[in-house]
């Protein structure tokens, strides 16, 4: 059956997702963009998976359809197996790769996502990341299939590719939203190191490298604001032996003064941009 459900204001994909959650009433919860689509035995295999090991979360692969071509996208979780988080280090694990494929690749058990409380953000672009950050601290089994079900269509004005102002900011904001939710939920400090490790990849990292291939004019904007948060927050995070070596090398970045143009080089040199 479908359900149609009229809003009569747009709270961006979070609220929509909320709201239908309130509505669902079936043992499992998927979630598809609009503008992608999924293979036809998709959910059949997911919901198989997930049935006959009682998993909380059952994912497949992903492709990302491009004018340039169908790029198979990476996948950090193990897969063709089943994966139970029975250790701190299994949970740190989680936190830092269980962001790969996203959530629209997965289904999650309902009565999971009520008892552990999950909720979107609303009215902000990348709910998603927030959402499924959270949902790794509780899920305890998971199955991934190593095939190919979903495909993403890239589209530049997609909100992946959005390059402004409301997308940076948003950006930055939902990974402090992402802090909060560790703290409140009482995760932050036994994962601390991993929480550190990510914060730095995908505040900072990730998005100065996004702002260079998209909008390098950006940079200048926010990179002092983006300093000043990680310096403040994480004063050792030079010294994380989790950070890969590049990243490492980079987070010096945050710590020093230079114009512009030379973090931008640095940037590039270190990341092969």
């Amino acid at each position: 059956q479908i359900m149609i459900i009229h809003l009569e204001e747009n709270g961006r994909q979070g609220r929509a997702r909320n709201i239908a959650l309130s509505y669902a009433s079936g043992k499992y919860i998927g979630f598809v963009d609009s503008d992608d689509y999924v293979e036809k035995d998709m959910y059949e295999m997911l919901v198989e998976k997930a049935e006959t090991y009682d998993a909380d979360m059952v994912g497949a692969r992903i492709v990302r359809h491009e004018q340039e071509g169908i790029f198979l996208m990476p996948n950090d979780l193990p897969s063709d197996k089943l994966v139970c988080v029975q250790s701190p280090n299994d949970r740190m694990s989680l936190i830092l790769h269980g962001g790969s494929g996203g959530i629209c690749t997965k289904i999650f058990r309902r009565d999971w996502i009520c008892s552990n409380k999950l909720f979107f953000p609303e009215y902000t672009y990348f709910e998603d990341n927030y959402w499924l950050a959270m949902a790794c601290l509780y899920i305890d089994k998971f199955y991934i299939l190593d095939k190919v079900c979903y495909h993403y269509i890239d589209h530049q004005e997609s909100t992946v590719n959005k390059i402004d102002d409301v997308a940076i900011r948003n950006r930055l904001d939902i990974q402090l939203q992402k802090l909060h939710g560790y703290v409140q939920r009482g995760f932050f400090k036994e994962y601390y190191p991993g929480i550190e490790a990510l914060f730095c990849r995908t505040y900072y990292i990730d998005t100065l490298v996004h702002m260079y291939r998209h909008c390098p004019e950006l940079i200048k904007r926010y990179e002092k604001e983006m300093k000043n948060q990680v310096v403040t927050m994480f004063p050792h995070c030079r010294e994380n032996p989790i950070l890969m070596e590049q990243d490492r090398i980079f987070m010096e970045t945050a710590f020093e003064e230079m114009p512009t143009e030379s973090l931008t080089m640095r940037m590039k040199e270190i990341y092969d941009l």
